[in-house]
């Protein structure tokens, strides 16, 4: 006798769901998404908002902020 396949069909539709749908469904997977999404999202819309060369001159080599601090008031101008 050979097996009835409707019984074999029920088997399947009534299977677990998938991995998938079992971690898209958790807090704890959307959480850790997001914790590791965040910083990766940061990391590639970063010269978006800062397009300039990271390893260019800005200024002379130990210039330091001299300018700005000589310009300041007279009670700091002997930090010069």
């Amino acid at each position: 006798m050979q097996p009835d396949n409707a019984s074999a069909l029920v088997l399947t539709d009534t299977a677990s769901p998938t991995l998938l749908h079992r971690m898209t469904g958790d807090t704890r997977f959307w959480i850790g998404f997001l914790l590791m999404a965040a910083p990766l999202l940061v990391a590639l819309a970063g010269p978006l908002f800062a397009p300039h060369d990271p390893n260019g001159f800005v200024g002379a080599p130990y210039a330091g902020s001299s300018a700005v601090r000589c310009s300041a008031p007279t009670i700091w101008a002997a930090t010069c």
